[in-house]
């Protein structure tokens, strides 16, 4: 996932808590990252989710979800896979710009 700062100036980002799930809401968490990131202006924070895969994946429409919130709002991302399980590792981060 990329989030982009449009803005001249830096601005602070506090990271989202980010779980994986067969629905768009919930499942299972990821541990925890540092709270809050710096983004200079311009410039864009990349996040990456790290999982193990079990079992053999299908493509799926439905699938499994990246689930993030952030505050009151909560974006989900369909992987498109099923029948496996996918287990959090880690979530890292970089800071490019």
């Amino acid at each position: 996932m990329t989030t982009r700062n449009d803005g001249a100036t830096s601005c602070a980002w506090v990271l989202p808590t980010v779980a994986i799930g067969t629905e768009t809401t919930g499942g299972t968490p990821f541990p925890a990252s540092a709270g809050t990131v710096h983004i200079p202006g311009h410039g864009q924070l990349v996040m990456t989710a790290y999982v193990r895969v079990t079992g053999q994946c299908r493509a799926d429409k439905q699938g499994v979800h990246i689930n993030m919130v952030e505050g009151s709002f909560t974006y989900s991302f369909g992987l498109r896979v099923a029948d496996c399980t996918l287990t959090p590792l880690r979530l890292t981060h970089r800071i490019a710009g």
